[in-house]
């Protein structure tokens, strides 16, 4: 049996971020049960792809998927399982914001077979938080927290960002220190990006941000202080205890397949790429005769952007990819894959690459030094 992972995308929220760009919105609870139903017959209908596979992991994520009813996330966790092979060990991820999780939701999560929650903290500074738009502060992350540790939940990451507005490497340093101090298995430390269209990109000119300098400590102090407190670099921007690194993530960058479900999820399958809808009212009229599709074709009409990977794409995406992880990529594996040295494919920007000490070559290993994997970008653009 082949390795496929799942996505779910849930784009409720009860209030966007001001930083945030993703597909997301309020809607009531009609519109979340309709949702969740047009969910559940995609979710069915694709299922024929999936026969010769096992499913290792299924991750939700949003919007705010614990938002919703639980009751609705088990309904969508009842259907996975009936129309697809799920493997006894899948690793089962709900993201999650604290305003939203109380104990019986929790339990629910449990009962569900969920066995990893992600709780967005993003900072341990309630002036941060205000300006990030969120809508909890820190004494609702820890107590939402501190449910899921009594609930049971042995797996919980808690996602944390920097290079906030008026944020110095010594506040960021106590930042760490605290959520560290946690008993948490998985930690996500992200660099803030403005991202075009968001209300704080449009604030940008009133506020002071870190500088690339001040930007390169924090980056380098996340890491030296983590490894402190029993935490690994596993990825750019992944830390974990050992033995507790995010297997859905790992599939993304070690290229195993995966099919999304709802608007805007992306699928890799079938060496084809393709992204659903973002229009919610397009996704949910499709899904309503969901029921009469009988093509085995990963594409119909909810499908947008769909892209065939020639080899030199996949090529491209092995070592773009790999190279996030830490552990780097094996030139035997590259060769394995594609009949193809690598460097008979990339001999021209590895060489650059391993004479600018950028990459390094250990035996059959090659990978980013860690004094340079936070301009990981300006290195992973030439393999494009």
């Amino acid at each position: 049996m082949n390795d496929l992972e799942l996505y779910i995308h849930i784009p409720f929220c009860a209030r966007k971020c001001t930083y945030c760009d993703f597909n997301s919105f309020p809607a009531g609870r009609a519109v979340q049960e309709k949702y969740t139903e047009a969910l559940i017959k995609e979710i069915k209908r694709k299922s024929r792809l999936a026969e010769n596979y096992k499913v290792r992991s299924v991750f939700i994520g949003g919007g705010t998927p614990s938002l919703i009813d639980a009751r609705l996330i088990k309904d969508i966790l009842d259907n996975v399982r009936r129309f697809y092979d799920v493997s006894d060990e899948a690793e089962i991820t709900i993201e999650s914001n604290p305003c939203t999780l109380g104990r019986a939701k929790l339990d629910s999560y449990l009962k569900a077979g969920i066995n990893r929650i992600s709780i967005g903290c993003q900072s341990t500074n309630d002036d941060n938080l205000k300006l990030l738009g969120r809508l909890h502060d820190f004494e609702t992350f820890m107590r939402a927290y501190e449910a899921a540790v009594s609930a049971g939940f042995n797996n919980i990451n808690a996602d944390m960002i920097f290079g906030l507005p008026f944020q110095s490497a010594d506040e960021w340093k106590e930042e760490l220190k605290t959520v560290s101090s946690l008993n948490l298995s998985h930690i996500s430390v992200y660099s803030l990006i403005l991202e075009e269209g968001t209300p704080l990109f449009e604030k940008q000119e009133e506020l002071t941000f870190p500088d690339e300098d001040e930007l390169a400590e924090m980056y380098a102090l996340s890491g030296n202080i983590l490894s402190e407190r029993g935490f690994h670099r596993y990825e750019i921007s992944n830390y974990c205890k050992e033995g507790y690194e995010c297997i859905h993530n790992l599939g993304y960058w070690q290229g195993v397949p995966y099919l999304g479900f709802g608007i805007s999820a992306a699928s890799y399958f079938n060496d084809t790429r393709w992204t659903n809808t973002s229009d919610i009212n397009k996704y949910l009229l499709n899904e309503q005769s969901a029921d009469t599709f009988d093509s085995l074709a990963p594409v119909d009409k909810i499908e947008e952007d769909v892209r065939r990977l020639e080899d030199e794409d996949k090529y491209s995406e092995f070592v773009m990819l790999g190279l996030r992880l830490t552990k780097g990529i094996s030139c035997a594996e590259f060769k394995d894959r594609f009949k193809k040295d690598i460097f008979s494919v990339f001999g021209a920007e590895l060489n650059k690459h391993l004479s600018m000490h950028t990459l390094v070559l250990d035996g059959d290993i090659l990978k980013i030094p860690e004094e340079y994997l936070f301009v990981s970008n300006s290195i992973l653009v030439d393999f494009i």
